[in-house]
């Protein structure tokens, strides 16, 4: 089909192609319009202190990052592998309102690599105060989880496993949207569809007529 055929096509059926830029015109005005978001990233360590490791700010052993794994995933609710470091953020992967608790993995394509008892904690939102509440939330399950496994496993209160949220007032970032892309890009969308659904219309209703008139 050559490009007259196409021009031809939406021509027959201008009323669906005006009426399909309405609708393509509206997206864009939304996409605009539409407002940024707020996100914060914390993080929480796991500390043990014993008689051979006195320094807590050093250790970080099998045990200790296993144990924060294990934490990750109840606090989560779901058996995932955790993303490699620097991997893509809430805002970048397109989510507006929600949270994450990740254990980083530092391994490569191939094989993982968890070396250390730092679980991260990302929120984003509509707000500052709903994006400090959502990191609240999450470090008091975090606490919540860890104690609440100790206690089942008989731990002394003396030689249990505690955490620290760095920084404990998270900065919180306001992520705009890259308005001339993200238009651009929804009316190029907007446009291709309007013309393959117009010309696909236009085919369909050729041969609907060419087939009624061989009856």
């Amino acid at each position: 089909m050559t490009t007259w055929d196409v021009m031809r096509a939406l021509g027959r059926l201008w009323f669906v192609t005006f009426s399909l830029l309405v609708l393509v015109a509206m997206a864009v005005v939304h996409v605009e319009t539409r407002p940024g978001i707020y996100w914060a990233q914390s993080k929480v360590q796991f500390f043990v202190s014993t008689a051979s490791a006195p320094n807590r700010l050093e250790r970080s052993d099998p045990d200790l990052v296993a144990t924060a794994g294990l934490v990750e995933r109840l606090v989560t609710g779901a058996v995932r592998e955790s993303p490699s470091a620097g991997s893509v953020t809430l805002p970048g992967q397109g989510v507006r309102h929600g949270s994450a608790v990740v254990l980083p993995n530092t391994g490569g394509q191939w094989a993982s690599n968890f070396s250390s008892s730092v679980l991260y904690i990302e929120a984003v939102g509509p707000s500052v105060s709903d994006v400090r509440k959502q990191i609240e939330e999450r470090v008091r399950a975090i606490v919540s989880t860890l104690r609440t496994l100790q206690v089942g496993a008989g731990v002394d209160e003396r030689n249990m496993i505690t955490v620290a949220a760095t920084p404990r007032h998270p900065d919180v970032q306001y992520r705009g949207i890259r308005t001339r892309r993200a238009v651009a890009s929804s009316a190029v969308l907007g446009i291709g569809i309007t013309i393959f659904l117009t010309v696909s219309l236009d085919r369909w209703l050729s041969r609907r007529r060419r087939l009624v008139g061989l009856r």
